[in-house]
């Protein structure tokens, strides 16, 4: 088996035996498209999700152990218009609630953290 990763998709090609008389081997190749497993994050569209992808973090556990505000820091590199908004995005989908469920000083920290970047 072997899988190749084109950006938001992966080929993988698998070699699967026939139980026929000659023995033959039967190739498939299967197109994963990988775009959706962090768009099913609450706040992340499929936008963000493409930026994210863009910028290496293809999986909630990269998401999760890159942090959001390393992750927004890395969008911002490729989106300077990444705003407040998308840090707290990021770290919702990383605690599994929308953005606007998030605890107040989580907020403040965020919004420190921003503006440390906005000057």
């Amino acid at each position: 088996m072997s899988i190749r990763n084109n950006n938001s998709s992966q080929t993988i090609d698998v070699r699967v035996k026939e139980s026929s008389p000659d023995s033959s081997a039967v190739n498939l190749s299967l197109e994963v498209n990988m775009m959706g497993i962090l768009s099913d994050l609450p706040n992340i569209g499929e936008i963000v999700e493409k930026q994210l992808n863009d910028v290496g973090i293809t999986t909630y556990e990269q998401l999760k152990e890159c942090g959001s505000k390393q992750a927004w820091l890395k969008v911002r590199a490729i989106d300077p218009s990444a705003c407040i908004h998308r840090l707290y995005a990021l770290e919702g989908a990383i605690l599994g609630v929308k953005k606007n469920q998030l605890p107040i000083e989580t907020k403040a920290e965020l919004k420190n953290f921003f503006n440390a970047f906005s000057k």
